[in-house]
């Protein structure tokens, strides 16, 4: 499954390199994401089922949560790099390195999987219908700005997905987006400076996330999740005062790195949670839940963030407000939603916690682990 995803990624990744038009893009990108679909969900089954003792195990999962959250942010600083300098089809170009270094790991370092006793079963009507609401949800919020929250084709959308699977949170992804957007589009910054400014967010999420992962044993995980939650909520209120003319000292800096903090320790008491006692046979299922709310929570993020900001900035310019100053309020408006999200993350989370307030142990029984699944889902 790894190879395979890696192979079709590598293949979709040159194939919107070289896209002559937004189909061929669109269209690329859309099979790229399937490939990821199989590569993330395979890729950490492997290392929770190679590595199962409690110290290794925990570990290994904090060096996984610490790369998600070190490649949410180099990721936007290679982006400008590349965007500004060979072009924007570099930063598909780039993946297939990449990916022939995994093929080679994978061929060289990882024994040959052992076919299973008994194929399961796979509930395709299930996964369409699944997947249809999801993009349903998605698109009905990016569209309800333009159409009216009160419009029947807007009712309707909403009404038909399925409205429970909002219970992901991705503020974090969101503050990367609107901070970029403000960064270049108000400040005036260039892709590479706007870029660069992430650079202090990889620190502060690498040292968060190995302060983090010697926590478990003492604390739990429940625990590092909602002060982690607490710490990223104050960084992204502290972002969402940004002024018209800001300066990266004074108004961005602080907050990026109070953020990164508390990112750190969520991503990595997350995956730690999310794959606790999860038996062999059940690790590629655990690994595909977290990846797909990742990436649903990433999804409906933007387009809930996006929309409360567009609806702020078109308010303030029908209000005949200037341009750089609408843009400016529903960044702002957006990010104060952000920092209000991860707040009712952490509530969740102290409501699920030891009522005694004791510290929790490490999750030993399936009913402790679906109950720290539950919070770090929409933690994420």
């Amino acid at each position: 499954m790894l190879v395979t995803g890696t192979s079709l990624f590598a293949a979709c990744s040159l194939a919107g390199g070289l896209a002559v038009n937004a189909g061929m893009l669109v269209g690329a990108r859309l099979a790229q994401g399937a490939g990821a679909a199989l590569m993330a969900p395979a890729g950490l089954s492997i290392l929770t089922t190679t590595f199962r003792s409690g110290g290794d195990r925990n570990r290994a999962l904090g060096v996984w949560g610490a790369i998600s959250g070190l490649a949410s942010a180099a990721g936007v600083f290679l982006g400008g790099v590349l965007s500004q300098g060979p072009g924007w089809r570099w930063v598909l170009f780039v993946n297939l390195p990449v990916c022939a270094l995994i093929l080679v790991g994978a061929f060289r370092l990882l024994p040959r999987g052992r076919p299973a006793a008994q194929a399961a079963s796979l509930d395709l009507p299930g996964a369409l219908l699944g997947t249809v609401g999801m993009l349903l949800l998605i698109y009905a919020l990016v569209r309800a700005p333009e159409q009216g929250w009160g419009s029947a084709r807007t009712i309707g959308e909403l009404a038909t997905a399925d409205v429970t699977q909002m219970i992901a949170f991705a503020a974090f992804v969101s503050v990367f987006y609107f901070l970029t957007l403000y960064m270049q589009n108000v400040v005036g910054y260039s892709p590479i400076q706007s870029g660069s400014a992430y650079l202090p967010v990889t620190v502060g999420i690498a040292v968060a996330a190995g302060i983090s992962a010697k926590l478990f044993a003492r604390t739990g995980t429940r625990p590092v999740i909602v002060t982690g939650l607490l710490i990223a909520a104050a960084g992204i209120f502290w972002l969402s005062r940004i002024p018209v003319h800001g300066t990266y000292p004074a108004n961005l800096l602080p907050g990026l790195v109070v953020m990164a903090v508390g990112l750190g320790a969520v991503l990595v008491a997350v995956t730690t949670a999310a794959n606790a006692d999860v038996a062999p046979d059940q690790a590629g299922l655990a690994a595909g839940l977290l990846s797909a709310s990742q990436q649903l929570g990433t999804a409906l993020g933007l387009a809930i963030f996006s929309a409360i900001a567009t609806a702020h900035t078109s308010a303030l310019l029908a209000a005949h407000a200037p341009r750089d100053q609408a843009l400016t309020g529903g960044f702002q408006r957006a990010l104060l939603a952000c920092a209000a999200f991860l707040l009712a993350a952490a509530l969740v989370a102290l409501r699920a916690s030891n009522t005694r307030g004791e510290p929790a142990a490490v999750p030993s029984g399936a009913s402790e682990t679906r109950d720290q699944v539950a919070v770090a889902e929409p933690a994420d």
